[in-house]
């Protein structure tokens, strides 16, 4: 094809091969390198939080090693709570009750 419309599609098949590569290279980018994160975050060692703590209704979960039980309270001297994407960990004292919170769970970890 000559003339002007010869050109105008030489330049829309550049442009769209230029297109592909920057979509392709754009997609290995993330799922190699720059997306990394698997769905679950990294748990804080069984040394560190020997108990997990499952409160039913928000369906939380704190982990801990020092805590006591009294009845059906559990009075966790500082724990390990999911923040987003990880686990922190908290040094205050946190009291869970089932009258407030509902049922709780308490796994040993391993």
């Amino acid at each position: 094809m000559r003339g002007p419309f010869g050109t105008i599609i030489k330049i829309l098949i550049l442009v769209a091969i230029v297109a592909v590569i920057a979509y392709f290279a754009t997609c290995a980018y993330a799922n190699l390198v720059a997306f990394q994160y698997d769905g679950m975050p990294k748990l804080p060692s069984v040394s560190k939080a020997s108990h997990s703590f499952r409160i039913m209704n928000t369906g939380n979960t704190l982990m801990s090693s020092d805590y006591e039980q009294q009845g059906d309270i559990y009075i966790l001297h500082g724990y390990w709570e999911q923040v987003k994407d990880k686990y922190e960990y908290r040094k205050g004292v946190i009291i869970l009750d089932k009258k407030i919170f509902g049922e709780i769970r308490v796994t040993e970890r391993r």
